[in-house]
């Protein structure tokens, strides 16, 4: 699993090819979406584009595509995935000293020494938490637009300024997260490459390396 890399140091493998696919298709359909959204949230762009109904068409498969994501975790490839899943689900205490670090010094300083941390640290698994649950919350609601036929006018109105909002707030976290990933290359070359430095994980995620280096061992 280690081998070395284009510098002379030491890699380790972070994430697998069905891992790297899920987040670039998952990030392929965001942008098809928030695209598509611009089109119905800026005047100018609008009359710009012109045919609505070919944008809300590609909006609609967008979104289906996202619900149609599952089935990379839910094969026998997505094994690495439901890693993550049950990794991004766990909060313990060294979680919480990351965070607690973190609003101290801010999220870039000190609380990114803290080698305790998992293969995704407080931080991920906080942005990965509320990326789901807007996802879900966009995704019901879409479908109440969608099939808006079968629904009260109130239920439509309520659903149609909830999932703009939703959206909002999605697209700022996002913006966020790329932030984040831009300034920090070795964790965006781990989700380009899927492998990133030993030195690098041991210092950020040494948790991580140490269950690892342990099932290895035992494998052998």
């Amino acid at each position: 699993m280690e081998r070395p890399g284009a510098d002379g140091g030491e890699t380790i493998r972070r994430f697998d090819r069905t891992e790297r696919a899920f987040h670039w298709l998952n990030a392929a359909c965001f942008v098809g979406l928030s695209a598509t959204a611009a089109v119905f949230w800026i005047p100018g762009l609008s009359a710009a584009v012109g045919n609505r109904d070919v944008v809300r068409a590609v909006h609609e498969v967008a979104g289906l595509a996202v619900v149609g994501l599952v089935v990379l975790v839910a094969g026998p490839w997505g094994r690495g995935l439901r890693r993550d899943l049950r990794e991004l689900e766990s909060f313990d205490a060294d979680d919480g000293e990351w965070l607690r670090r973190g609003l101290r010094h801010g999220l870039s300083g000190e609380a990114a020494e803290v080698s305790r941390q998992g293969k995704f640290n407080a931080g991920q698994k906080l942005n990965a938490a509320v990326t789901a649950a807007l996802t879900v919350v966009l995704v019901g609601t879409g479908g109440v637009m969608f099939w808006n036929r079968h629904f009260p006018l109130w239920l439509k109105q309520g659903a149609n300024l909830t999932h703009n909002l939703a959206g909002a707030v999605l697209v700022l976290i996002v913006a966020g997260h790329l932030v984040l990933a831009l300034r920090d290359r070795e964790s965006l070359r781990g989700m380009l490459t899927g492998r990133v430095r030993t030195q690098w994980a041991s210092s950020h995620h040494g948790k991580w390396v140490w269950v690892h280096d342990s099932d290895r061992n035992s494998s052998c």
